[in-house]
């Protein structure tokens, strides 16, 4: 349980609840009041993210803890001590002192002895040393600007007590990396691997060697070498600041050519700003995010993404921004707050302590107005609550640019004005908003508007209120039809403009640095493993919300399978008995063959394909294609495995195994071989899944392999030739898990008509083999899902 926190004003004590975030100021509604004249609105605010931190008011000149001068935006109080904080408002001051015990219970220490006479004074103790490493700073109060730190041989950067330099950002580890001297005077910075990156030149490393002048990225913060024991950190806003240069693009198409999507556009956002992109359909209004996010080629021009050019640093860029898109892609069946955990586990870094997760969704939770929704189903929520949990999974990663496609499309007049309402906070949380839109009834929410004729040409940007003049019309209806005649005169207008000079003129500031002399990529190895039990756990919540009548039917079809094997079977079920000859043994080996087959390929075949829009979604925030088929053929493998066995248990609660066996005994295995069936049939199900187009598709395609594996089994045509259908059979599950069950039976010598199969011989070695092929089938059919997929989303892109 997180401890609570006292807070003391002029001898008054406020006990703060560590569940939620509290005020200090002069209002009524503040928690902790405090009586200065003409003091009325919070001066700060305190917040439990696993440990206190203060967050004081822009308006607040100079924040001082135990008399040393604090600048950061956000103030980590990690000292078990009593700290005392003055807040200085103009001549007017604010003392406050924050306790982890309650200072009213606290018993009276002793009374000291008195003195000897002889004994000289203790001194006063000296005052506190400012924090080693730290040098004067030019840090603003908003956050931004620089300062100069003093390093050693080593020098940890992180979030926690142990840093030597603090970064107190979202997705900084406690210990996030650690800046070595090497012996040769250089230095190499060691990423710690629990953070959200480390970044040199724009990738994202492990390890990377660095050279006086070189610069590395950590949060908000670059830092730079200035020489052997210097090191200059600038801090840089939260808001993204965007300068377009001339920019083209271009989507690819099918062969070798190209579609033309952007034409010479410019433009300069800075940061906080709401930027509004309009035009007719079809114009590219989306092209611009499309060209952030990589997914359509950019053949000229520059675009710089807060000092970063998009030519060379697309990776750190893209960890920067969000995209939301017009369709709300989220999971029907869970609730609000099951989907934000789990956008949270994904995009928050692996470092992050449940505490500063669930305090993370909290605060966004209660930003965009739905904490009170946390337990309500996804397909319980009306449109406008549908956008806003939409955007509180983007936004959970803290983006310096959002990006959105459509936000208000099918609301009504009141719901748009609620999200424009919204991205207008957001942007003055210093978060940049771009939305893309051709309903002009809002657009008085963006400061900003870039409008874009037909075929990507740009014809204005600017001011939002001098748009209609720019262009001489009357009104936006207006407006929208001349972006679609896209007239020649407004186009060379705009390009000879001020703006393209502007952006050109930023542009050329930039100089593409070269790369460090070596540097070590981080491993995607250990992101991905992270994000299979993320997206485990997600298939278990899935499977637990499809409601007890769909949870029955898993176990039900294979019972099933089972119970009609058996009893189709002679008494003497798959053994051999009295009974000189089990002609029915084939039949019933057959039957179990194919309940557990359908019942494997059932639980997989419609579940990537109906769920390619979220992938998509999730791959532009890092996800691995590879990790969400891994996640899946482990919960499902598992699942397919249990359904098998009850299979086996079903049928055997009424007819026996049988007497022979190869490997452990006649129960365990069939069990193997039902596992077998049923494991490589969800594995196939996953492929077909992962290569259909739509639903319907994906139907037509698991009857069709549905039925091939029941004809080419072995139990119902003669595969022992070399005939073409052999070969199709030795690619199904149905063929060899029939063969290895009939091969441990012994069902050629029990059955007249069993076929002349090889594959059917009683040897414990061709079992194995079978088994074995079982096991390669279900690893190729995977791994083929994973390359379509990691295809077609792409493509999809």
């Amino acid at each position: 349980m997180p401890e609570p926190l006292y807070v003391t004003v002029r001898g008054a004590v406020t006990r703060l609840d560590p569940t939620r975030e509290h005020s200090i100021g002069g209002a009524e509604s503040c928690d902790v009041r405090v009586d200065v004249a003409g003091l009325s609105a919070p001066v700060a605010r305190l917040r439990h993210i696993g440990h206190w931190m203060m967050i004081p008011d822009p308006g607040v000149e100079e924040t001082t803890v135990d008399g040393e001068p604090r600048a950061e935006a956000v103030i980590h109080l990690r000292s078990t001590r009593d700290v005392k904080v003055t807040l200085r408002l103009g001549s007017s001051s604010v003392d406050l002192t924050l306790s982890h015990t309650d200072p009213a219970a606290a018993p009276p220490g002793p009374t000291a002895p008195p003195t000897p006479a002889a004994e000289p004074p203790t001194p006063p103790a000296p005052k506190p040393a400012p924090p080693v490493g730290w040098v004067p700073s030019t840090l603003r109060r908003d956050g931004t600007g620089t300062r100069t730190h003093a390093i050693g041989a080593r020098t940890v950067l992180g979030n926690g007590p142990g840093a030597g330099i603090d970064v107190p950002d979202l997705g900084v580890a406690a210990e996030h990396a650690t800046l070595n001297r090497r012996p040769d005077g250089e230095f190499e910075i060691r990423d710690a691997g629990r953070g959200a990156g480390t970044f040199v030149r724009g990738r994202r490393v492990m390890w990377a060697r660095l050279r006086p002048g070189d610069s590395f990225t950590i949060g908000y913060s670059t830092f730079t070498l200035d020489g052997p024991g210097a090191l200059r950190e600038t801090r840089q806003a939260t808001g993204a600041t965007l300068v377009i240069s001339g920019l083209c693009a271009a989507y690819r198409t099918r062969g070798s050519g190209s579609r033309p999507a952007l034409q010479e556009l410019s433009a300069v956002l800075r940061s906080g700003e709401v930027l509004a992109v309009v035009g007719p359909s079809g114009a590219g209004k989306s092209t611009l995010f499309s060209a952030l996010l990589g997914e359509v080629e950019v053949t000229a021009g520059t675009l710089l993404f807060s000092g970063l050019d998009l030519a060379t640093e697309a990776e750190q860029i893209r960890h920067m921004v969000a995209f939301v898109p017009q369709r709300d892609d989220l999971h029907d069946s869970l609730t609000v707050g099951q989907v934000l955990h789990q956008a949270a586990r994904l995009r928050l870094a692996p470092g992050t302590t449940p505490a500063e997760r669930g305090a993370r969704i909290q605060e966004i939770a209660r930003h965009l107005e739905i904490d009170h929704l946390m337990r309500e189903r996804i397909r319980t929520l009306s449109g406008g609550e549908r956008k806003r949990v939409s955007i509180g999974v983007e936004i959970l990663g803290g983006p310096r640019l959002l990006m959105l496609d459509e936000p208000t499309s099918g609301l009504d007049a009141g719901r748009t004005r609620s999200v424009m309402r919204l991205l207008r906070d957001i942007a003055g949380n210093d978060c940049t908003v771009a939305v893309a839109t051709h309903s002009t009834d809002q657009l008085d929410g963006a400061g900003k508007t870039l409008v874009i004729g037909s075929k990507g040409r740009p014809l204005y940007f600017g001011d939002t209120a001098s748009a209609l003049d720019a262009l001489g019309e009357d009104d936006y209806a207006d407006l929208m039809l001349t972006a679609h005649r896209t007239p020649e005169a407004a186009a060379a207008s705009f390009l000879d403009g001020p703006v393209p000079r502007e952006a050109a003129a930023l542009a050329g500031t930039r100089r593409r640095a070269d790369p460090p002399p070596s540097l070590r990529p981080e491993p995607p190895r250990r992101r991905v493993l992270h994000q299979i039990g993320v997206l485990a756990g997600r298939e278990l919540a899935l499977l637990r919300a499809r409601g007890p009548l769909a949870l029955a039917q898993l176990p039900g079809v294979p019972a099933l399978g089972g119970v009609l094997a058996a009893l189709g079977a002679s008494p003497d079920g798959l053994g051999g008995g009295a009974e000189e000859n089990n002609t029915p043994g084939v039949q019933a080996l057959t039957i179990l063959i194919t309940a557990c087959v359908f019942a494997g390929q059932a639980i997989t075949y419609s579940d990537v394909v109906s769920q390619l829009p979220i992938l998509h979604r999730e791959k532009r925030a890092g996800v691995s294609p590879g990790a969400v088929i891994a996640a899946k053929a482990l919960v499902f493998g598992v699942l397919a495995v249990l359904q098998a066995l009850i299979a086996a248990a079903a049928f055997r609660l009424v007819r026996p195994p049988g007497d022979a066996f190869l490997l452990v005994g006649p129960d365990t295995d069939l069990a193997l071989c039902l596992s077998g069936a049923a494991l490589a049939s969800m594995s196939l199900g996953l492929l077909i899944s992962a290569s259909a187009s739509t639903l319907e598709r994906a139907v037509g395609l698991a009857t069709t392999t549905a039925i091939c594996q029941v004809a080419l089994g072995g139990g119902l045509l003669d595969l022992s030739g070399r005939s073409p259908l052999s070969a199709v059979s030795m690619l199904l599950p149905s063929r060899w898990s029939s063969a290895a069950l009939a091969a441990t039976t012994d069902m050629r010598e029990l059955s007249i008509t069993a076929p002349a199969d090889g594959l059917w011989d009683h040897r414990t070695g061709l079992m194995l083999t079978e088994l074995g092929i079982l096991l390669a089938l279900t690893a190729v059919y995977a791994c083929a899902a994973w390359l379509v997929l990691r295809h077609r989303l792409a493509r999809r892109s």
